[in-house]
């Protein structure tokens, strides 16, 4: 059985998850990743194949983006691959017959687009019978509701010990969707002398280049090493960086620059499921995170509730893999 897996390219969370699936699916089945030309830095098992293709997905400053990009693909990459796997990519199902749709919210549902081909694409769906795989938590596909199945988190909880950890992590992820292009936080807030005993771990992207950094601050390198040291988060809070603090116990602190439907929907649950808070101002997202790093109480429980949720969802989804299988 060959299986393939094409994940969305914007930001690195769709790519990351896929990846992680691939690891595990490997095991039992021949693997194909389908990666846009510009990915690297990714830990994929050398059992799982790969291959190039064009950039998937691009969204301009006007919030479109470019359903047709599958028209680009060359079909004969996917004559070997059995069943073909789509990270948030819907239109995939135009590629390939046997595809399973694995997506938390759909991009046309965010950027309220519709029109023939979001038309076509639904009854596709629907008359298909395409199995749509989503976080029991996360999900919020608007549509298509009798196609949904719900699975865990992908990956295991990784227990730590969460007082000892020194660091905060800000970041807004390598996306700028919903977010001023020149963005930058103020290092002044920062670099107020009560943080000074703080270690703070910044993305790349909100710093100018060759900006000299304060001790206290460090370029974050979203690594193993780097979460074993994190112990709040401040985020745009995408799913992939959700689950990367999540699996960790990491408290989250959502910032939110503008309004977009996914971020406070993600925030929203983080804050019910007191995981987490969200934030307007960044200022005060800062201020409430190092408060809340002094809590060891509140971030004991945080650990807790994290390490409760339905993790491993890989297996779920590999169950799915094998009935469509049957079905071929």
């Amino acid at each position: 059985m060959k299986v393939g897996i094409i994940p969305c390219n914007n930001g690195l969370g769709h790519i990351t998850r896929s990846v992680e699936l691939a690891n595990f699916l490997v095991k039992r089945f021949n693997v194909t990743l389908f990666l846009s030309k510009n990915t690297k830095n990714i830990s994929i098992n050398k059992k799982v194949s790969v291959t190039k293709i064009s950039s998937n997905f691009k969204l301009t400053k006007n919030y479109t983006y470019n359903t047709n990009w599958y028209k680009k693909i060359k079909i004969k990459k996917l004559h070997k691959i059995d069943l073909l796997i789509s990270d948030n990519l819907p239109e995939a199902i135009f590629l390939k017959k046997n595809t399973i749709l694995y997506a938390n919210f759909f991009w046309h549902e965010i950027l309220n687009r519709k029109g023939d081909l979001i038309r076509n694409l639904n009854k596709e769906i629907i008359e298909r019978d395409i199995k749509i795989l989503s976080n029991y938590l996360f999900g919020n596909i608007l549509s298509l509701r009798e196609n949904i199945y719900k699975i865990g988190f992908i990956g295991e909880f990784k227990n730590q010990n969460i007082i000892k950890k020194k660091g905060i992590l800000i970041s807004l992820g390598s996306s700028r969707v919903g977010y001023n292009k020149n963005f930058r936080i103020s290092l002044k807030v920062l670099q107020n002398p009560e943080y000074d005993k703080y270690t703070f771990y910044v993305d790349k992207n909100l710093f100018q280049k060759k900006k000299k950094l304060p001790k206290n601050i460090k370029v974050a390198n979203f690594s193993d090493k780097m979460f074993e040291d994190i112990k709040v988060a401040i985020i745009k809070p995408g799913f992939g960086t959700i689950q990367d603090c999540l699996k960790r116990g990491i408290a989250i602190n959502s910032y939110l620059q503008t309004y977009n439907k996914e971020f406070l929907n993600n925030a929203r649950i983080l804050k019910k499921e007191k995981i987490g808070d969200y934030f307007f101002n960044i200022n005060n997202a800062i201020r409430n995170a190092v408060n809340k790093f002094n809590d060891n109480k509140r971030i004991m429980k945080i650990q807790k509730i994290c390490k409760e949720l339905k993790w491993e969802g890989e297996k779920n989804f590999q169950k799915y893999v094998l009935k469509e299988i049957i079905n071929l």
